[in-house]
C-alpha cells in the first residue's frame, strides 16, 4: 500500500489540472455567451431607439463643461412631454391592423401575439404612461441652474402633467406653471401652433406617398409569415405598437421583434420624411421669443406669438432666468426648421439613403433642448444643446460649440423679417392636427 501512495500522489495533480482547465473553459464559454447575448440585445435596442422616431425613449448624455471662466446667466428650455399612450386618432388607425393580426397564424417567432392585447384595453389614449410620469420627474435632475424660474406650458393634459411632474422634482419649492397657453385654432400659441391655415388645411405631403414603397418588403414578409394580408400602411402601425407598448410597460416590448433590421431602417426613414415634409414648415414665433430673451428686448414677430402675453412683463419676463417651455414634438420639428437646421431628405429612392437627420435623436419622448446664454469675460455667447448634446449652430456666422450672441441673433434674421402673412390667410380652413397622423 505504501508503495502505491507516491503513484497516486503523482496522478492527482494531473487530474486536478484537467478539472480546473475544464471548469475555466466552461466559465469562459458562459461568459462569452453572456457577453455576446448582451451585445446582441444592446444592438437591437439601439436599432429600435434609432428608428422609433418621436416614439423613441430619450437617451440622456452628460452635458459637457463650459470653457474655464465662462458662466451661464440665462437658459431657455424647450421640453417635449414624456412617454404617452397613442392619441385616440392613432388608436383608430391602428385598430384595423390589430384586427388583421387577431386572425394570424402565429409562428413560434411571434408567439407573443397569442396573448397580446390587440384591443389596447385600459389604454388612456393621449395621456402619459406611468414610465412617462417617472421620466418627467427624472428629467428635472438634468437642470441644476441657480436661476430664477419661469414656466410656460401648452394646454393639453399630457404637456401640463409633464410640466407639473418635472417641477415637483426640481426642488424649487413650487410646482406652479407661470403661464398656460390654451391650444386651438383661435389662439396664438408658440408651444402648440394650430392657427396656420396653410399648414393645418394642407393635404398630406406627396413626399410621404413617394417613400411608402420602402415598407413593401416588410408587408410581404409578414403577410407570408402570419398568413394574413398586410399592406404598407400596416407596417407603421406595427412599429407604433413597439413604441407605445414599450412606453406603457417601461421595457422593450415583444412587438419590436416583429420587424428585422432592414425593415426598421425603412420605418425610421419613412417616419422622418413624414415628419419633416408634413410638419417641417418653419415655426418662427418661438424663435423670435428666444431672440427677445437673449437680447433682453421686446418680441418682434408677425406670426404665432401671443402679443398680449408677450407684451406683459408678468407673462413674458426677461433677464437672468431659467425659462422652461413645455410643448409637443411637431412644434419642435417646425422650430428646428425655423432655426435654420434644415435637412434634405431625398424621396425618389429605391432603398433607404444615408440618414443625416435621425428623428429619434431630436424629438424622442421627453426631448429637451436648451439654449444657454454664456458669459465669458466681456463677451456673450449662445450654446445650444439637444438632448444634452452640444449642437453647433450651422450658420456661417457661428462656429464651434459657442456662437457669439450677436452672430446667433443675426443668423435668425429670417424669423423676424420674413413675411408670414400667407400662413394665416384663411382662418376658415383651420382644423385640428393629430400629432400621430404621419401616414396618410
Amino acid at each position: 500500500m505504501s508503495e502505491r501512495t507516491p503513484l497516486l500522489r503523482r496522478r492527482r495533480p494531473a487530474a486536478y489540472r484537467v478539472l480546473v482547465a475544464a471548469l475555466l473553459l466552461l466559465f469562459l464559454l458562459v461568459a462569452y455567451r453572456q457577453r455576446r447575448e448582451h451585445a446582441l440585445a444592446r444592438a437591437e435596442e439601439q436599432l429600435w431607439t434609432r428608428n422609433l422616431g418621436t416614439y423613441a425613449p430619450l437617451v440622456p448624455s452628460r452635458v459637457p463643461p463650459l470653457p474655464r471662466g465662462c458662466v451661464v446667466d440665462q437658459v431657455s428650455v424647450l421640453h417635449r412631454h414624456t412617454a404617452r399612450y397613442p392619441t385616440s386618432g392613432a388608436a383608430a388607425r391602428m385598430r384595423p391592423t390589430l384586427a388583421k393580426l387577431a386572425h394570424a397564424t402565429v409562428p413560434p417567432s411571434a408567439a407573443f401575439l397569442r396573448t397580446a392585447d390587440l384591443n389596447m384595453t385600459g389604454w388612456a389614449f393621449g395621456e402619459l404612461t406611468e414610465p412617462g410620469r417617472e421620466a418627467a420627474r427624472n428629467s428635472a435632475h438634468a437642470f441644476a441652474y441657480r436661476l430664477a424660474l419661469f414656466v410656460r406650458s401648452a394646454g393639453s393634459r399630457r404637456v401640463l402633467d409633464t410640466a407639473h411632474l418635472f417641477l415637483s422634482a426640481l426642488g424649487s419649492g413650487s410646482s406652479t406653471i407661470s403661464v398656460t397657453i390654451p391650444e386651438g385654432p383661435t389662439v396664438n400659441n408658440t408651444l402648440c401652433v394650430h392657427n396656420c391655415a396653410a399648414q393645418t388645411s394642407a393635404p398630406a405631403a406627396p413626399e410621404i406617398a413617394s417613400v411608402m414603397h420602402l415598407l413593401s418588403p416588410a408587408a410581404r414578409r409578414l403577410s407570408g409569415l402570419l398568413e394574413i394580408e398586410l399592406t404598407e400602411t400596416d407596417i407603421p402601425n406595427i412599429a407604433g405598437m413597439c413604441g407605445y407598448d414599450t412606453a406603457r410597460v417601461g421595457k422593450w416590448s415583444a412587438w419590436c421583434s416583429l420587424l428585422n433590421a432592414t425593415e426598421w431602417e425603412a420605418v425610421g426613414y419613412v417616419s422622418e420624411v413624414a415628419r419633416w415634409y408634413g410638419f417641417g414648415g418653419a415655426s418662427a414665433g418661438w424663435v423670435n421669443e428666444l431672440v427677445a430673451r437673449l437680447n433682453d428686448s421686446l418680441v418682434v414677430d408677425g406670426t404665432c406669438t401671443n402679443r398680449t402675453l408677450d407684451a406683459d412683463p408678468a407673462t413674458f419676463p426677461l433677464g437672468k432666468r431659467l425659462f422652461l417651455d413645455f410643448t409637443h414634438d411637431n412644434e419642435m420639428v417646425a422650430i428646428q426648421a425655423a432655426l435654420g437646421i434644415s435637412r434634405h431628405m431625398p424621396t425618389s429612392v429605391s432603398t433607404v439613403p444615408h440618414r443625416e437627420w435621425v428623428l429619434s435623436s431630436v424629438v424622442p419622448f421627453g426631448a429637451r433642448w436648451r439654449f444657454e446664454r454664456v458669459v465669458c469675460g466681456e463677451e456673450r455667447y449662445v450654446r445650444m444643446l439637444v438632448n444634452d448634446r452640444v449642437m453647433p449652430v450651422e450658420r456661417p456666422e457661428c462656429g464651434g460649440s459657442l456662437c457669439q450672441l450677436g452672430a446667433f441673433v443675426a443668423s435668425q434674421r429670417e424669423s423676424r423679417e420674413r413675411d408670414w402673412s400667407a400662413c394665416v390667410a384663411d382662418r376658415g380652413n383651420l382644423g385640428p392636427r393629430d400629432n400621430d397622423a404621419w401616414v396618410s
